[in-house]
Parts: C-alpha cells; structure tokens; sequence
C-alpha cells in the first residue's frame, strides 16, 4: 500500500461530502424560494424558544456565544 494513500482518501472524502452538501443546500434553496439568510431569519423565533426552555445548553450557548459549552 502507498504510504499517502490514506491521505488522499481522506481529502477525497471530505471535498466530496462537502460539495454534496453544497449542491442539497443550493437545490433546497431553489425548492423553496428562500435562501440561507432568509431561512435563518424564519427559523430563529423557534430557536429562541427551544433555547429558552434550557433543554439545549450547548446548542444555546455555541450560538449566543459562538463557543462550546463546558
């Protein structure tokens, strides 16, 4: 076996899940006539209220604080 080998699969992997991942946002987006910014926006008032309920710590603390929770 190459001795790279396991890298490159690797760097395959991760372009491939990331240009998959592109493409479903972007076909999601032309689906539903909203764009990632404009999904945001709708979605937040549910978030705040699952957040306030204090049954997700982590979730609310990355995304007030931009930082994991301890």
């Amino acid at each position: 076996m190459v001795a790279g080998l396991p890298v490159v699969a690797a760097v395959d992997s991760y372009v491939t899940g990331a240009v998959r991942r592109e493409i479903a946002e972007r076909r999601a987006e032309w689906a539903s006539g909203t764009d990632k910014t404009q999904w945001q926006a709708a979605s937040w008032p549910y978030l705040e209220r699952a957040f306030a309920t204090g049954r997700f710590p982590a979730p609310a603390a990355f995304v007030r604080d931009g930082r994991r929770a301890r």
